[in-house]
């Protein structure tokens, strides 16, 4: 009989997907600096220490509406760029039922263990449905999260007046506010991303 000759081919590297966070609360900046450059740094960052370990790279873009766009898993510095790209770029048009959701969809194609970087605010009014959907993914993958601290763009300008009426980014509810609750409000948002990162702690 012949010889049959088998060959294949082995991929050796790793999947990085990271989850890129795109909410309304990251397009807010200070002299021109948007929260959202921040994430796109950590993504650069963490895509291109990928490209150093031939790992493959794919990206997740989400935002608080459940909203989503992905770029699937590829080699190279090219993909890189063209994720850090699509994340500044794309419009988020697939719809997602909640954070489990996301979740479910993120991690649906990665057909073995992966790392999963999560880049956000984590300014969620339900940050304990987000936490929930990571401790999902972790189940199956290793999750790891990168929380941008933003607490300084709150530092807002004094105010003559009493009350000031603001308006929440990600929900569009309308709130009065006291002057002293006001001035608080960098505090208030540490404190809260604080309080994020003790949730995914325990």
């Amino acid at each position: 009989d012949p010889i049959l000759t088998r060959e294949f081919e082995e991929d050796k590297g790793g999947v990085i997907f990271i989850m890129a966070d795109r909410s309304l609360s990251t397009q807010f900046g200070l002299n021109g600096f948007l929260s959202r450059d921040i994430v796109a740094r950590a993504l650069a960052t963490i895509g291109f220490s990928g490209v150093f370990f031939q790992d493959s790279t794919g990206l997740f873009i989400f935002d608080g509406q459940y909203r989503y766009a992905q770029v699937q898993p590829r080699l190279g510095r090219n993909h890189v760029v063209n994720c850090i790209n699509r994340y500044s770029s794309s419009e988020l048009v697939s719809q997602a039922d909640g954070f489990m959701g996301l979740a479910k969809r993120a991690v649906a194609n990665l057909r073995r263990m992966s790392i999963v970087p999560v880049i956000s605010d984590f300014l969620f009014p339900n940050i304990s449905d987000f936490v929930e959907a990571l401790v999902a993914v972790k189940l199956r993958h290793d999750v790891f999260v990168v929380v941008i601290d933003c607490s300084f763009l709150f530092d807002l300008p004094e105010v003559s007046d009493g009350w000031v009426n603001c308006v929440d980014a990600e929900s569009g509810r309308s709130i009065l506010l006291s002057r002293g609750d006001f001035k608080k409000m960098s505090r208030e948002v540490s404190d809260y991303q604080d309080q994020s990162i003790k949730m995914m702690q325990g």
